[in-house]
């Protein structure tokens, strides 16, 4: 197939949308000129590590209905959308049909598959200079779906395997080989007549994680845990909307699922299976889907391509996240440094055309990778100190002021410069004066956006333990509930100055009453007791404790 390229220059554009810079560093259409094309689909984009050059795989169709009615492509934009080829490659009887998922090899070159289970390695002129050809122990193996390369060079293909029987099926099946193309092992499953793997995430460390997709109804997904070897770790059901997972240590990985309202969930989990806490997050159904995930030292940075921009941190609270007006658009979209690239085909009258947007990166808010600090029980007199780490993954910016609630204090000094990628520790610490709870707020305020940054704080003041191990508080006081958020119990702790009736109820955000915890006669000093409620939906929760005219409450934040 031969076809005609010129390059169509967009005029650059600046646009600042909510308050948050959304540049447009370049704009780009590539116009195919052949009365014979009918089409394009770009289903991958790579960049070149060195050059930075930007590798477009698809797939050109043509009027023709016969067998080379449709042709693998590979394209190549420079850095600034300049200096453009493209590489058509006739069926011929061959299996390429289109150039499907992608992935670049540690050495430089490009690996991609095509519907049929071929894998095809190209230099980076474009050109194939190998090819492996993939099978499963069935009768044959059908479309590859997925494609992914760990740093070591080992390739995971996610695949169909033909069953051609009484009754045709489909099993699921993830293939491993080496950087020569040899099959080191293979695992297939089967949860019904038809099924698929829809997602191939290679783990840190060695091994992978795998998505198995039963396709038929009813729909259902498991994720596998498997070792570098090709053994099976864990192999559990899972939401059938999860589509993400994210590696973030050897035996750790984070799934993400959308919910049917439109929220997003984050499940952080081990290799063996093991749940060790969920979040879910409402930005909004319009952000649930076409998600980039970008893994740093302790937190992910995750963008929509309809407009929102989050921080997620390893223990999965939210660090920070806005929006801006427009979306991205474009499909795929290729994450590259300082900003992203979208593309998209366009089918119009006058012929056939790739559109390619490149942007830079939005000012990213600095923020602390733990915005709450629990200090625990500190007796009067003795002082505990907490380190927190704060992160700038954008432009620099000038810490103003630290604003502390009393009890709290810091050595860290302002102002100061936090720069790109940079980390600054602060320590807090906290000395009680009183027996008291203390639920307040640090302040951080620099000269950027998101300022300032707030990082909630939870502690509590006892009395000193005397010699006899027995200790005399000065007052009454609900001290913090710990752990809080909880699931789906938590410890309430009071004192007592003598020796009283004690009522301790937990109340919902109607005021309706919850749990009557504890109801009787306390000695003097410091007590716990448990409140559970596992029938409880999650939300905001009071507990109350009365003690004559004495009365204090605090917030608890049920989650599951």
């Amino acid at each position: 197939m031969k076809a005609i390229f010129c390059l169509a220059i967009v005029i650059c554009y600046v646009g600042v949308l909510n308050a948050q810079p959304l540049h447009v560093e370049w704009e780009r259409t590539l116009h195919v000129s052949n009365d014979s094309l009918r089409g394009f689909g770009l289903f991958s984009i790579l960049e070149q590590s060195e050059s930075r050059s930007l590798y477009l795989f698809g797939q050109a169709n043509t009027w023709a209905i016969s067998d080379d009615s449709s042709d693998a492509v590979v394209m190549r934009v420079g850095q600034d959308g300049d200096s453009l080829w493209a590489r058509f490659y006739d069926r011929e009887g061959s299996s390429l049909y289109w150039f499907g998922p992608a992935a670049q090899l540690p050495t430089g070159e490009l690996v991609t598959a095509v519907y049929w289970p071929t894998l095809y390695y190209l230099d980076l002129a474009g050109n194939v200079y190998d090819s492996t050809d993939l099978t499963c122990e069935s009768n044959w193996l059908g479309s590859v779906e997925e494609l992914a390369v760990d740093q070591d060079g080992r390739t995971y293909i996610g695949a169909r395997c033909v069953v051609i029987d009484d009754v045709m099926e489909e099993n699921a099946v993830l293939t491993c080989i080496d950087e020569h193309g040899d099959s080191l092992w293979s695992v297939v499953r089967s949860y019904a007549q038809y099924n698929t793997v829809s997602l191939v995430v290679p783990a840190i460390g060695g091994g992978v994680f795998s998505i198995f997709e039963r396709s038929s109804w009813p729909y259902q997904r498991y994720l596998l845990a498997i070792d570098s070897n090709g053994n099976l770790i864990s192999e559990s059901e899972i939401p059938s909307r999860a589509f993400s997972v994210i590696a973030v240590a050897p035996d750790t990985a984070i799934l993400v699922y959308s919910t049917v309202s439109g929220e997003l969930t984050f499940r952080k989990f081990t290799t063996d299976g093991q749940n060790l806490v969920e979040r879910t997050y409402n930005w909004g159904p319009q952000y649930t889907s076409r998600l980039i995930f970008e893994l740093h030292n302790n937190w992910i940075e995750m963008r929509s391509m309809y407009g929102l921009f989050a921080g997620i941190s390893f223990s999965l609270d939210s660090l920070w996240s806005f929006q801006l007006a427009d979306s991205v658009g474009g499909f795929p979209v290729h994450r590259r440094e300082g900003g992203y690239v979208s593309a998209g085909s366009i089918n119009s009258p006058s012929g056939y055309y790739v559109h390619l947007v490149a942007y830079s990166e939005p000012r990213l808010p600095v923020f602390a990778i733990d915005n709450n600090i629990d200090f625990e029980s500190v007796e009067i007199g003795e002082e505990s100190v907490r380190q927190i780490e704060i992160i700038n993954p954008g432009d620099s910016v000038l810490v103003q002021a630290i604003t502390l609630p009393g009890g709290f204090s810091t050595n860290t000094t302002t102002p100061f410069w936090i720069h790109f990628d940079e980390t600054e520790t602060m320590s807090v610490t906290f000395a009680p004066t009183h027996v008291s709870s203390f639920v307040d707020t640090v302040y951080v305020s620099y000269d950027g956006p998101g300022s300032p940054i707030r990082i909630a704080v939870w502690a509590s003041g006892t009395m000193p333990v005397s010699e006899n191990g027995n200790s005399t508080p000065e007052s009454f006081a609900l001290l913090p509930a710990y752990p809080n958020p909880f699931n789906p119990s938590t410890s309430l702790t009071f004192t007592v100055a003598h020796e009283s009736d004690v009522q301790l109820n937990v109340f919902n955000v109607q005021g309706r009453l919850v749990s009557e915890v504890v109801h009787r006669s306390f000695a003097v000093g410091q007590h716990s007791v448990n409140w559970s409620c596992a029938e409880c939906a999650s939300g905001i929760y009071f507990a109350t404790m009365n003690v004559g005219t004495f009365t204090a409450s605090q917030k608890l934040l049920l989650l599951k």
